[in-house]
């Protein structure tokens, strides 16, 4: 499967901007890169595919995140990426990235090492929790990221996964992903409506989720 072309590049603050369509790809699998690309505005998911029509989401990346950081190490993308929403993004050539050195790589190695205990944490959540609690860790995980980016806004959140995409990160079917927010719903712990996430009751989440 080809990369979908990118809309024209735009700049914002001076800075070369990318933009990408809903559903387009940012890489695909087993692509040599010579850039990497950081998040600006809008979500992204990594997967691989099972077997065919059958997906595992193996990380999302948000606004202020690289996309598979491990490129700047390995010059190598592993798994596709694919744009949830339109995606603005910063493309940084792998070249003047190590260049650079300081204030600069340090950046990056640390989003590599915090990309690598995400990744922990989904295989500890994938083989040691409930549905229901996988879903909650999800949701925990992404709502603390978005907190972090800033983009929480009294207790509510861009949230533009649909229940498929959720049942492909969690491992769960969509029927049951919609049972389990109906009922977290009920409970007056999330909720989940017009692609906004709310948290209504922040340490049920946590106590659900377990530790992150």
């Amino acid at each position: 499967m080809s990369i979908a072309t990118p809309l024209p590049m735009v700049y914002v603050n001076q800075l070369k901007k990318v933009e990408f369509r809903r559903h387009e790809y940012l890489a695909k699998a087993n692509q040599v890169q010579q850039q990497i690309i950081r998040v600006e505005e809008g979500w992204a998911f990594q997967y691989a595919e099972a077997s065919p029509g059958v997906r595992q989401i193996t990380a999302f990346y948000l606004p202020g995140e690289y996309c598979e950081p491990e490129v700047f190490l390995s010059g190598k993308s592993v798994l596709p990426i694919k744009a949830i929403t339109r995606v603005v993004a910063s493309v940084i050539p792998l070249s003047g990235a190590h260049g650079k050195g300081g204030a600069d790589v340090t950046d990056m190695l640390r989003a590599v090492l915090e990309n690598s205990r995400r990744q922990t944490s989904l295989i500890v959540s994938l083989g040691r929790r409930s549905a229901a609690e996988r879903l909650c860790y999800l949701t925990l995980n992404l709502y603390n990221r978005m907190q972090e980016a800033d983009k929480v806004i009294d207790n509510r959140c861009n949230f533009p996964l649909t229940q498929q995409e959720i049942a492909d990160a969690t491992g769960m079917t969509s029927v049951h992903v919609n049972r389990v927010l109906h009922e977290l719903g009920g409970r007056g712990i999330i909720s989940v409506t017009d692609k906004t996430l709310m948290v209504m009751d922040l340490d049920a989440l946590k106590n659900k989720a377990g530790r992150l």
